[in-house]
């Protein structure tokens, strides 16, 4: 199966999302610079028991980059979850969409039947305005005028254990981002305290981290803990070799945590 693709118009921008599957519908919503056919391998190991929607976040992908330069993550999530008519679907959502999950699940609790955090930007001391910004800054330094190709190439010397799959749309996405200016907008966002927001969940949410902070693993064990205390509906689970891209890093783990996770939570 490939996926199909259709759009949504919200908030002055054309929503891209990419859609494969059959099931009770889930949705992926991705991190800075990837898009949603940066979800084709776990989409591949899920499709045969879920509606998979994958939307490009606006600035990414084939989503409009509004010349407002305004990020709208929580209320463009929401928007397509609304537009397609999907009923209390599940989630899963990676870094800036893992956030943008987070802030849905707090500002609309009857949204979503369940998610899936994958290494949100949950910090102590909090992620400070700016940051976001300084690290794309940096990505936008090493990938500027590169091809896909030689895009992909890097990726490989950075991830030398990522399947070799994971990289065409990998490079291809960060070759098609259009929101490096974008950025400084969403760093205020992030800087909100998550305990607030982790605090606020009421559906069953499984947290999934890396262990290897020299692979970039944002979420710690202390972090782990205190989000577990704070909302009860939480679940945790760390992979000790992963780092930030957990869902790449332990591809076979993570699909496996998040199928029993799903088989267990789904909502119809």
């Amino acid at each position: 199966m490939s996926w199909t693709e259709g759009d949504v118009r919200l908030d002055g921008a054309t929503i891209h999302y990419h859609r494969r599957g059959s099931g009770p519908p889930v949705v992926l919503a991705h991190g800075v610079l990837d898009d949603g056919r940066c979800w084709t391998r776990i989409a591949e190991a899920l499709e045969p028991d879920y509606d998979l929607v994958a939307y490009d976040a606006r600035f990414h992908g084939q989503s409009d980059a509004p010349e407002d330069g305004q990020w709208r993550g929580v209320a463009d999530f929401i928007g397509v979850v609304d537009a397609l008519g999907l009923d209390r679907p599940s989630a899963i959502g990676h870094s800036l969409g893992a956030a943008t999950i987070a802030g849905a699940l707090a500002g609309r609790p009857d949204l979503l039947g369940a998610a899936v955090l994958a290494d949100p930007p949950w910090r102590e001391p909090l992620l400070q305005p700016g940051e976001l910004g300084g690290v794309v800054g940096l990505f936008r330094e090493m990938i500027g005028g590169k091809s896909v190709d030689e895009v992909a190439a890097l990726g490989r010397e950075m991830n030398p254990t990522w399947q070799a799959s994971e990289l065409e749309p990998w490079a291809e996405s960060k070759v098609r981002f259009r929101g490096f200016d974008a950025m400084a907008s969403v760093a205020g966002n992030l800087a909100d305290d998550w305990k607030v927001t982790v605090a606020a969940f009421r559906v069953p949410v499984l947290l999934v981290t890396g262990g290897d902070e020299s692979k970039g693993r944002i979420v710690t064990p202390e972090v782990a803990a205190r989000a577990r205390a704070l909302s009860p509906s939480l679940e945790v689970v760390c992979f000790e070799g992963a780092g930030h891209n957990v869902q790449r890093d332990a591809y076979e783990d993570f699909v496996v945590a998040v199928r029993d996770f799903l088989a267990r939570t789904r909502s119809g």
